[in-house]
């Protein structure tokens, strides 16, 4: 109430306006959440989300999925199911859930130079699309290509995991 006598001169003429002005304010705010919490709230149903029972998957490797915004694209885990020539097709799965992926790299070199699409196996070292077999587990780098209708990865790197 000093506050308000300070503020505004009409209150410090006349303290009994000051402290009726306080009590009606308090009142008011008291009556807006007893209202609030009598016909507003009661109408309010608080739903549990459902949880799901998550099975991870079986084998050796981690699969994972990463589609950035800009493109790039990390698949790890991926499984191979055919290779043709220069493309790759590798699935990934989650529990009945199968997204298969086209995977087209490039490679040529020049002397020890190497140029488009590198092969690693699972410690760094260089290899080639021929030491890729169909069953294997790969991780890829690449960019998104949304020029086709199924996912598909213009390889930079791909990774023969174990």
């Amino acid at each position: 109430m000093i506050w308000l006598r300070k503020k505004f001169p009409v209150f410090k003429s006349n303290p009994h306006l000051a402290v009726f002005f306080s009590i009606s304010i308090a009142t008011f705010v008291l009556g807006f959440i007893f209202f609030a919490f009598t016909y507003i709230l009661p109408g309010v149903e608080i739903v549990k989300a459902e949880e799901v029972e998550w099975t991870p998957p079986s084998g050796k490797s981690i699969m994972e999925v990463h589609i950035a915004n800009n493109g790039m694209v990390f698949l790890q885990g991926a499984r191979v199911e055919s290779i043709s020539g220069t493309t790759i097709v590798v699935s990934t799965s989650w529990n009945n859930t199968k997204l298969q992926w086209t995977i087209y790299t490039n490679g040529s070199s020049y002397g020890s130079r190497q140029f488009g699409t590198s092969f690693l196996d699972s410690k760094g070292n260089n290899i080639t699309i021929k030491n890729i077999n169909v069953g294997s587990v790969v991780s890829v780098n690449g960019t998104f290509n949304m020029s086709f209708v199924e996912p598909t990865v213009k390889a930079d790197v791909i990774r023969k995991a174990y």
